[in-house]
């Protein structure tokens, strides 16, 4: 156990080593001191770009976020607008079933009224002096 313990500090003090300190950023061709090609950063330029990534994915998540919302509320103002549908065309039929009714009541009235004419009309006709 305390041999492991020893090897992991050395890993890790030696790992502080591989950042460069001389520029920001420097490129490395194949064929040069490292097998591929790449760029070779010190820690601020590495801090730095790392920065830039957290930012671009915090904003492209930020950004995903409003588009969900967006979605939700689209989603949201088509379910209300189906809904003012829905009770405009209810509405419209209940007007007309009223206006159907007002219209057979006219007509019952009507009828009735000119029945009562002619039961009056019949009545006054069959009372004898």
């Amino acid at each position: 156990m305390g041999l492991i313990k020893y090897c992991l500090c050395i890993i890790l003090c030696l790992g502080q080593l591989s950042y460069g300190d001389t520029c920001d950023v420097a490129p490395i061709k194949k064929g040069d001191a490292a097998p591929c090609d790449g760029f070779y950063f010190n820690k601020d330029a590495e801090h730095q770009a790392e920065q830039y990534r957290d930012d671009a994915l915090f904003y492209k998540s930020y950004s995903d976020k409003l588009n969900e919302k967006v979605k939700i509320e689209a989603d949201e103002n088509d379910v209300l607008q189906k809904r003012v549908n829905l009770y405009l065309q209810e509405s419209n039929t209940l007007a007309a079933e009223v206006s159907r009714r007002d219209n057979n009541e006219t007509i019952y009235r009507f009828g009735y009224f000119l029945l009562g004419i002619v039961v009056t009309g019949l009545a006054v006709r069959n009372i004898r002096p």
